[in-house]
């Protein structure tokens, strides 16, 4: 194989990149084989459009030192190419989790609000209308009656410990037979079931 250079041009190139030892037979191959190599670096360092500015910015300063035959500089600029990418990734990945989180949270605190409609509020607005509350207050909300029959409940725990749900309802009627003042609505209360 010919390949327009004079033997003592290449075994000075040879000499160069530290591969003296190359025999003359098999410089050919070995070219090739830098070739090859060469040709990856040169797609490692492109820059891609997803590329993160710190790892696109290491990629243009190993591809400079590639074409200026700074070998070594380029060798260490795509060892840090590859570290800048690994954080991207992790970062990614982190944030990714973050939002994983979230959504979590997002979904535990609906169903806090699910399950506490339902085993609280309900079953005691249901009381409230069993024991009369809800005709003897027309002017009081469902979230009204809710609150003082709460607070009543609260108020008698030290002394009663403590009460099923009916029972502090009836509490909060016999103990106290009106709840407090009554904060004026913007609308009427709607004739509710």
């Amino acid at each position: 194989m010919q390949l327009g250079a004079s033997e003592a041009q290449l075994r000075a190139f040879f000499q160069i990149i530290g591969e003296a030892q190359v025999p003359a037979e098999q410089q050919p191959a070995r070219l090739a084989e830098i070739a090859e190599q060469y040709r990856q670096l040169r797609a490692q360092v492109a820059a891609l459009p997803g590329d993160a500015p710190e790892v696109a910015r290491l990629k243009d300063g190993a591809r400079e030192a590639l074409d200026a035959g700074r070998l070594q500089q380029a060798d260490d600029l795509l060892v840090q190419v590859e570290a800048a990418q690994d954080a991207v990734l992790e970062r990614r990945q982190r944030e990714i989790e973050r939002q994983r989180t979230v959504e979590e949270a997002e979904i535990a605190a609906e169903e806090i609000a699910g399950d506490w409609y339902d085993r609280v509020y309900l079953p005691t607005v249901e009381a409230i209308k069993r024991e009369g509350l809800w005709e003897l207050f027309p002017e009081a909300t469902k979230g009204d009656l809710f609150l003082w029959v709460t607070q009543r409940r609260r108020e008698l725990f030290p002394e009663r410990g403590g009460m099923e749900t009916d029972e502090a309802v009836r509490a909060a009627r016999d103990t106290n037979p009106k709840p407090p003042a009554l904060k004026p609505r913007l609308t009427k209360r709607r004739i509710e079931d």
